[in-house]
């Protein structure tokens, strides 16, 4: 399914003259996994942000074949404020269970329940059965664990240092599910194991990953598609990075071979112009009307030919250059 398409998007800020993006198109569907590169500047997050809906692009237009998909966006190096436990913070992705379970466990603390507690206690339990909430918690459990915050799941979120927000936010997004899921540099703070089970889990989503990424190892292992950002135009390439680097050599290859050929080409017009010009410019004297006769007229003839080749060869010269 084809979740978002990017057409013919332009966006200039309102303080700059010059554009930042100029003319992306860009689809993104199920099962793709898209490594977005280029040089710091050059309009990453902004694209980002238009596809997040926090910008409007100055031209162009984004289509949703569907409905508007579930998107979620990992920024880089984002803190969390709010005072609950790590774990708490993933249960509450999803947010029945969550509720559900505080409950319980709100009542399981009293030392004695009224009737009526009582009740609502053996009721909350069967919903926690029926809505398989025990399932919801081994989840958050298992990802607490690959993210190396088992030891930290009681510690308030607030005390948690950027690496560790970095790694529970990530670990949020990734229990959330979304259509579209958006990372920014989502392998920062991760060590190689932790680096190595997000590509496992990545490889295995089979909806679509949007990432910026410097770590050229993450991208080659990941990467269904490069989408590589210069000068405000997305060039893109099926594959990881290492077959994106391959032909990006080879089309350079290719044009420098082009530039090489073009450039004698010119050169050799450029002689044969000029040898026309000079031939017609050496018989002005007879070509003078004058001159007369049928002498006049063969040699007149001839060089208003010549000179209108060496024209003709000139404006090649132009459309070349």
């Amino acid at each position: 399914m084809q979740f978002i398409q990017l057409k013919n998007i332009h966006f200039t800020y309102p303080d700059q003259y010059q554009a930042v993006l100029s003319g992306i198109d860009l689809v993104i569907a199920d099962h793709e996994k898209i490594a977005l590169i280029g040089k710091n500047g050059t309009g990453k997050t902004t694209l980002l942000r238009i596809i997040l809906g926090e910008l409007l692009p100055t031209a162009g237009q984004i289509n949703y074949p569907t409905s508007q998909p579930h998107i979620s966006y990992l920024p880089q190096d984002i803190k969390i404020q709010q005072a609950i436990t790590v774990k708490d913070y993933l249960l509450s992705v999803h947010a029945q269970n969550y509720l559900l379970i505080k409950e319980i466990e709100r009542l399981s603390a009293k030392a004695e329940l009224s009737d009526s507690e009582g009740m609502r206690l053996s009721s909350l339990w069967h919903d926690y059965h029926n809505q398989y909430a025990e399932d919801w918690v081994q989840e958050v459990e298992s990802m607490l664990s690959a993210m190396n915050l088992l030891h930290l799941q009681k510690q308030g979120c607030t005390k948690l240092s950027g690496g560790e927000s970095t790694r529970l936010n990530l670990a949020a997004l990734l229990l959330e599910k979304p259509d579209i899921l958006i990372l920014d540099e989502p392998t920062n703070h991760l060590d190689l194991q932790q680096i190595q089970w997000l590509e496992d889990w990545l490889n295995t989503y089979h909806k679509a990953v949007l990432y910026v990424s410097h770590d050229k190892r993450f991208i080659d292992n990941t990467a269904t598609k490069i989408a590589e950002l210069n000068q405000g135009k997305l060039e893109i390439r099926m594959g990881n990075y290492q077959s994106f680097e391959r032909d990006k050599q080879h089309l350079q290859h290719h044009q420098l071979v082009q530039y090489h050929q073009r450039t004698r080409l010119i050169q050799n017009l450029r002689e044969a112009a000029q040898k026309r010009r000079s031939w017609a410019s050496s018989f002005q004297s007879e070509t003078r009307w004058e001159g007369g006769g049928k002498v006049y007229e063969s040699i007149f003839n001839e060089a208003r030919t010549q000179m209108q080749q060496a024209r003709n060869i000139e404006k090649r010269i132009s459309m070349l250059n």
